[in-house]
């Protein structure tokens, strides 16, 4: 198991970080937990859930919240336990935190910079901020292309406009910013590697951007190793899907946000 190398998706919330999960986990001798340290308990190769390995945690066997974990005293002795309770041919470990996590949990950030890679995941801070309260409208996060049911619904769901508030969407894009401008300093002393990868050049379908190739190098896998992430996107028509988006983007311009993506995909 000392070959064995470890990681974390570190990002927040609508980042793509459960389709990123998804892909990386789907790279042969590569597990990649969605939420190891959540509520939130995905089906995973070889038949495995993210409860199984939780159960190093808690006798009950089955993910509760972060917070739960925080009377653990030795985060250390988990993750051994997780990583021995791993398949043998596997040559990466990891898994994803989404948000507070990382400057709540004053065990954890420690754990991770003497133990863990960090893959440092980032989005357009507007975009975030629309997708994120666009997913809380719709009441739909993660959608699994396979799920015949949910599929259905979110596509009804997504026929109807929505109306986004134009200072919440401010305010969500100002932190999604302030994280990445911040979220590196916390990591000084990190004893692995950080690798900064970007939604835009991962799932915009841009095969041979940096980001793919930080991965790629990372993994030791060419381009096409990476799984095509296997759930479906919230917003694919923005001016369809939110009404009042040209004064969103007004809003956003009097804040002095960056809408340049914003633009780019909607033609405004």
């Amino acid at each position: 198991m000392s070959k064995l190398k470890s990681f974390v998706i570190a990002t927040r919330g609508r980042t793509g970080s459960t389709a990123l999960a998804d892909a990386v986990d789907q790279i042969e001798d590569v597990r990649c937990f969605a939420e190891l340290l959540s509520s939130v308990c995905l089906p995973c190769k070889n038949g495995l859930s993210d409860s199984i390995l939780s159960k190093a945690l808690t006798e009950a066997g089955h993910c509760q919240s972060f917070e739960h974990y925080s009377g653990v005293k030795n985060l250390d002795q988990w993750w051994l336990q997780v990583k021995n309770q791993s398949p043998k041919d596997l040559s990466y470990i990891g898994f994803k935190v989404v948000g507070s996590v990382w400057s709540e949990n004053q065990r954890f950030l420690p754990f991770v910079k003497e133990h863990l890679d960090v893959i440092h995941l980032t989005r357009d801070p507007v975009m975030q901020a629309i997708s994120g309260l666009y997913a809380r409208e719709l009441q739909f996060w993660n959608v699994p292309l396979e799920d015949n049911v949910m599929m259905h619904e979110f596509q009804s769901k997504k026929n109807q406009p929505v109306f986004l508030n134009p200072s919440e969407v401010a305010l969500e894009a100002t932190y999604a910013r302030n994280w990445q401008i911040e979220f590196p300093k916390l990591l000084h002393g990190l004893k692995g590697k950080i690798i900064e990868v970007q939604y835009e050049e991962i799932f915009d379908d841009q095969r041979n951007s940096r980001s793919i190739n930080e991965l790629c190098e990372y993994f030791s896998v060419n381009e096409f190793s990476l799984g095509e992430a296997r759930y479906a996107q919230n917003l694919t028509d923005y001016e369809a899907q939110v009404l009042n988006l040209e004064e969103v983007k007004q809003h956003l311009v009097d804040q002095e946000l960056d809408v340049t993506q914003l633009s780019r995909v909607s033609n405004l």
